[in-house]
């Protein structure tokens, strides 16, 4: 399918207390979304469902809070 956009879009499935960093480029942007469990974004707890939008932020940081919680991020120009 085309995405007539700027994007990277990457998934993660952490356990708890797992770890993922990535790196967002000046001006960038990004959206995460939680597809299943909880998350913790930049010390900010999300569940099942929710959804974030990033700006000015150089790192995004993605812990798991419990057992098989999976995320997906758009990394936006």
């Amino acid at each position: 399918m085309p995405i007539h956009q700027d994007v990277t879009i990457l998934a993660t499935e952490l356990d708890s207390d797992q770890q993922v960093h990535h790196p967002l480029r000046t001006g960038r942007q990004a959206w995460v979304q939680i597809s299943r469990g909880e998350l913790e974004l930049n010390g900010q707890r999300l569940r099942q469902g929710d959804g974030a939008a990033i700006t000015d932020i150089g790192e995004l940081a993605l812990r798991g809070i419990g057992k098989d919680s999976q995320a997906l991020v758009f990394d936006l120009g």
